[in-house]
């Protein structure tokens, strides 16, 4: 009997274990071989920006894949432009989250001073409340 106690207990603190370094594996933000360059945060009524800028050893393609994989896992929805370019071809990629007011705009950029390939992501954050505000402002001054 103790020893199939033990059996449970070590399976279960082994999936716990696998569980716990799954997870941190998907929290990952960045693709490997990228690195911050630089970050900025600005706020203004009802809208907050935050631009991040790295560099990366990646290919296009794959920083696209990881963040269109990344983005997809957290709820974010792709938005397609009517443009006739490929995906290897375009620059900038939008990514939304409506209900939360959350906008992603993946930008490739060209080469770092390193060298390196470089992108930009710049996240904006809608304050739901402040522009249901500013609209409703708008339409009484018309």
């Amino acid at each position: 009997m103790k020893s199939r106690y033990r059996y449970i207990v070590f399976l279960l603190v082994f999936l716990l274990v696998n569980s716990f370094f799954l997870s941190a594996q998907n929290l990952s933000l960045i693709p490997r071989e990228t690195e911050l360059i630089s970050q900025k945060t600005e706020e203004q009524e009802g809208l907050v920006t935050s631009q991040h800028i790295y560099s990366s050893d990646l290919s296009k393609s794959e920083i696209l894949k990881f963040y269109r994989q990344m983005f997809a896992n957290q709820g974010f929805g792709e938005v397609r432009t009517e443009s006739p370019l490929k995906d290897s071809q375009k620059a900038t990629f939008f990514f939304s989250k409506q209900k939360e007011g959350l906008m992603m705009v993946l930008n490739f950029s060209g080469l770092s001073q390193e060298g390196s390939p470089s992108y930009s992501i710049v996240v904006h954050k809608f304050s739901l409340e402040k522009i249901g505000t500013i609209s409703s402002s708008q339409e009484d001054l018309e």
